[in-house]
């Protein structure tokens, strides 16, 4: 199944911020779960009910916690969505969000990508689920947050210095185009013509020619897939120091969330 509002967990620890991002996003705010983790004080063991309650109420929102049975789902005009906390696989503190519900049947969005939105018999549901339930309502005051996410166009400035580089691939690329062409045309000359009329010392000028464009064909070749590699290398150590700086100004708390070898793991799979 497929809900547009659903937001996946990085790792077992982000179950609650992430369910928290799916309500937000439902009421138009887009946010980085590091974000939601930072004010919510998430540990290694997870985000608390409490905390996102408080964290709900920093952004703008009224919220009420519940303590109920089965029965909650027999209400009339029930608010969705809202976030239960269950106890998953029998001993797994987790967090669902519930997006709709029947008469059998509750849909739940799982911040767990290997479930993600699935639909729960309303047995299954009872017997993970506490009885905590989160609901959620914007107050009147409530802007949407809007989190800018990062676009391919965040490269332009690295590429614009080193536009020298650039110009030279794009000046190779076209002078490659342009000698492809015509040596296109040059073979379609010498079988259609040179060939057929017995031209043969306009034919050994055509040959030289093809030669030589080939020759320079190979060399802007050569050239255009240095220059590419030299391009490559220098984003690659721009973007590399950015991130690395990125995570020395990261505050304690995100490296105490984090699982032991989750950083290196991520700072080796830039290399």
């Amino acid at each position: 199944m497929h809900w547009r509002n659903y937001v996946a967990q990085v790792d077992e620890m982000d179950c609650g911020v992430a369910a928290l991002a799916m309500i937000l996003k439902n009421y138009g705010s887009t946010t980085s779960l590091a974000y939601l983790r930072n004010i919510a004080k998430t540990s290694l063991e997870g985000t608390t009910a409490l905390g996102l309650v408080k964290t709900a109420e920093k952004l703008g929102f009224e919220t009420k916690a519940i303590q109920a049975d089965m029965s909650l789902f027999e209400v009339q005009d029930l608010p969705l969505p809202f976030i239960v906390h269950v106890t998953k696989n029998g001993d797994l503190q987790h967090f669902y969000v519930v997006v709709k519900t029947s008469k059998t049947h509750v849909v739940i969005a799982d911040p767990d990508p290997t479930v993600a939105v699935i639909s729960m018999s309303k047995e299954r549901f009872e017997s993970e689920w506490s009885g905590v339930a989160l609901f959620f309502a914007p107050k009147s005051e409530y802007k949407p947050v809007k989190q800018d996410k990062g676009s391919l166009w965040g490269f332009i400035p690295s590429l614009l210095k080193q536009r020298r580089l650039v110009i030279n691939i794009v000046l190779a690329a076209v002078l490659i185009t342009i000698i492809s062409i015509c040596g296109s045309y040059f073979l379609q000359a010498v079988i259609d013509t040179y060939i057929p009329n017995n031209m043969h010392s306009t034919l050994a000028v055509v040959a030289i020619g093809l030669i030589v464009f080939y020759t320079f064909q190979a060399i802007f070749t050569y050239a255009q897939n240095f220059l590419l590699a030299v391009l490559g290398q220098r984003l690659s150590i721009e973007i590399i120091l950015g991130y690395i700086r990125h995570v020395f100004e990261l505050p304690m708390s995100f490296f105490c969330h984090s699982a032991d070898g989750g950083n290196c793991f991520e700072v080796y799979g830039c290399q």
